[in-house]
């Protein structure tokens, strides 16, 4: 038995499996300015939690600060994380990177949690992922000092505030009260139970708050603090309009029209059909409720009769006064309005 060890050695470790696939979670978590997007491994039906890339919103970047930085799971012990990072701020050529090494499908490409969106040509970068601890590179000159002092989250947060390539990680993933480790491995446990039980990605997201929190209680010894999601609204796809249905008696509209042996008549009636949409609603305590709301299309249908003797008959009438020869199937209303989607969600 021999231990993979190193990134590299990893990779290729995990690529030597012949049954286990790597893809992008459809399930993701936001933690202060950074989002968390799990890569997990599918070995048959098991999926486990392979790694998190840690991506940093565009907009609190600040000069050359980190951008990115992956927590790789030791493949022998899955409580440790390894985390690598980049000096590149590209987070597209970093994304391009694992994806290459862990053969991950483009299609997968829409479940990376970054508001960059993807170039229509992506390189991954030719940086190698580097070893990141307690918010800089191993490699950076100042890490040293970053290592040897007694709270390096000041020092590693002024570094981040001017523009230096660091990230103040363990402040934006210990917020809870949690350590680092206890935090991804409550996340890591949550997505898996989401991704198991096959639940939408707005449950998931709750799910995983909740796992997070118990295995906080779990270090901290008191009760979890409730999870917490950012109040949203998603509106599903509109479903197809149902059939034109009649509301009111066909009526005579418009003037009669003379013809060789009589008069041409039109009657014309209200008709409407609904379709329906669902609204999934995600509250601030994370729990999620439907709605649904139809919307109703209104239109005038009009028949337009053969000539026949007059005069035309006056509405209201059951149908229209034409000849039986005539077909007075309803039709396709020419004119419509649509009102609004109800009830309000």
């Amino acid at each position: 038995m021999h231990a993979c060890i190193g990134l590299a050695a990893s990779v290729a470790c995990a690529a030597s499996a012949s049954a286990q696939q790597h893809d992008v979670s459809p399930v993701a978590v936001q933690l202060d300015v950074w989002s968390f997007t799990p890569i997990v491994t599918q070995t048959g039906s098991a999926t486990t939690v392979h790694s998190f890339l840690a991506l940093k919103d565009p907009g609190s970047v600040v000069g050359a600060n980190i951008t990115a930085v992956w927590y790789v799971r030791d493949p022998l012990n899955p409580a440790v994380w390894n985390p690598k990072s980049w000096q590149t701020q590209d987070q597209w050529q970093i994304i391009q990177q694992i994806k290459v090494a862990l053969a991950i499908p483009d299609s997968s490409d829409d479940r990376w949690l970054t508001i960059v969106l993807p170039p229509q040509t992506s390189t991954a970068t030719t940086e190698p992922a580097s070893n990141f601890a307690f918010g800089v590179l191993e490699s950076d000159p100042l890490a040293p000092i970053v290592v040897q002092s007694q709270d390096p989250q000041p020092l590693v947060q002024y570094l981040s505030d001017i523009g230096y390539p660091a990230a103040n990680m363990q402040s934006s993933t210990s917020s809870s009260g949690c350590t680092q480790t206890t935090t991804l491995n409550g996340m890591a446990t949550g997505v898996e139970a989401s991704l198991a039980a096959d639940q939408s990605s707005a449950v998931s997201s709750s799910v995983m708050h909740a796992y997070w929190a118990a295995t906080c209680a779990q270090q901290l010894g008191t009760p979890p603090p409730p999870p917490t999601c950012p109040p949203s609204k998603t509106y599903g796809a509109a479903g197809a309009w149902g059939a034109w249905t009649g509301v009111s008696d066909y009526a005579s509209c418009g003037s009669s029209v003379p013809c060789t042996g009589g008069v041409i008549c039109s009657y014309c009636r209200t008709s409407r059909r609904i379709r329906s949409r669902v609204v999934t609603i995600t509250a601030a305590n994370c729990a999620v409720t439907t709605c649904t709301q139809t919307q109703t299309q209104t239109g005038e249908e009009k028949h337009v009769c053969a000539c026949q003797p007059a005069p035309c008959p006056a509405g209201p009438i059951v149908v229209p006064y034409c000849p039986t020869a005539i077909n007075i199937a309803p039709i396709t209303p020419t004119t419509t309005n649509s009102g609004d989607w109800l009830p309000p969600c």
